[in-house]
């Protein structure tokens, strides 16, 4: 990768420093301007990154770091011609952007020939979209699996359960379950209240609590998750994982509290388990692990619920976000021509 001469660094303007004891003030500089992003943001924001180093080193007179916002021009009009979706032109900006700031870089993502032609080619992108876009979960589909799978002695069974009614009465995302400990769950009389110590919508780390009421049901999360846990023998354990690994022996399943799935498990044994429940005409793939979060804030939604709760419970950053993820319901939709006074 080339850097240029231009700019410098914030590794060469380290080097610069000539007091030793100056310099090594520095040293964990690198660890604060990472921390500005989230884990999984980072992991996103490299591939754009790397995307672009790999496309650049292609041509001897490209700078990857500083680059020349005419070159990023070029390359965001490659990626137009090959017809990329609008998400990897997004990620390749912010890649671009996210590679320079963490260097000591100004961006020249922020250029207005950059801007153009990113928005340009943003909508050229936009106009050759394929929907992929997941059903949200119904209320019908998440009684189906309580039924199924709520007196199953399994207790990957009883992990998928809990999988489902968290992420669909928390109106949770399939990574913040993915980090749930034992110790992020406070039981009370009449609801649990889930602690969320990392969330995408919260950036700067505040936390986030997410309450659920107690319900006299089959699908009753306090109950469902208690089950659970004294089954898999993590009840004394804080740091156990929710959503840990098992390990198959003779009297069953052991759970394994400090090693947590991973996602492509988790996707797995969702769309696996969740199939088991659905009519044979229907395609599982209709759905997505998301399909929890945004069945549980579609029935709400279509359950007199306000947005502002909605929003509330669910922490989206923007209306549009939210509404993204909605469906309405036909009665709901039919209200409104119903409603007009003639």
């Amino acid at each position: 990768m080339l850097v240029g001469t231009e700019e410098q660094s914030l590794e060469e303007r380290l080097e610069t420093i000539q007091n030793k004891e100056l310099r090594e003030k520095g040293n964990n500089l690198y660890e604060l301007i990472d921390a500005n992003w989230a884990r999984s943001t980072a992991r996103k924001y490299s591939y754009g990154w790397n995307a672009w180093v790999k496309w650049s080193d292609q041509y001897d007179e490209v700078l990857a770091i500083p680059a020349d916002p005419f070159h990023i021009c070029l390359y965001l009009n490659d990626l137009s011609k090959e017809k990329k979706q609008p998400g990897t032109i997004t990620n390749a900006l912010t890649g671009i952007r996210w590679g320079h700031l963490r260097k000591g870089y100004q961006s020249p993502t922020d250029d207005c020939l950059v801007q153009l032609t990113f928005k340009g080619a943003l909508r050229i992108a936009s106009e050759h979209k394929v929907s992929n876009q997941k059903e949200p979960l119904p209320p019908e589909l998440v009684k189906k699996v309580c039924e199924e799978y709520g007196h199953s002695d399994n207790l990957m069974h009883k992990r998928f359960l809990l999988t489902v009614l968290i992420g669909y009465f928390g109106f949770l995302r399939i990574d913040e379950i993915l980090w749930l400990q034992v110790k992020h769950f406070v039981f009370s009389t009449d609801h649990i209240d889930i602690m969320l110590e990392k969330s995408k919508t919260d950036q700067n780390r505040h936390g986030n609590k997410v309450t659920i009421s107690d319900i006299d049901s089959n699908c009753s999360v306090k109950e469902v998750l208690d089950d659970y846990l004294t089954k898999a023998k993590l009840k004394d354990d804080s740091e156990a994982y929710i959503l840990c690994k098992m390990v198959k022996t003779k009297e069953g399943h052991k759970a394994i509290g400090h090693h947590k799935i991973s996602y492509t498990t988790a996707r797995k044994e969702f769309l696996s388990l969740l199939s088991s429940v659905m009519p044979i005409t229907e395609d599982v793939r209709q759905f997505c692990t998301h399909s929890m979060r945004s069945g549980g804030a579609t029935a709400a939604i279509n359950n007199g619920v306000s947005e502002r709760e909605i929003d509330l419970h669910g922490r989206w950053k923007s209306e549009k976000s939210r509404n993204k993820y909605l469906k309405d319901s036909l009665k709901r939709r039919l209200k409104i021509t119903r409603s007009l006074g003639i």
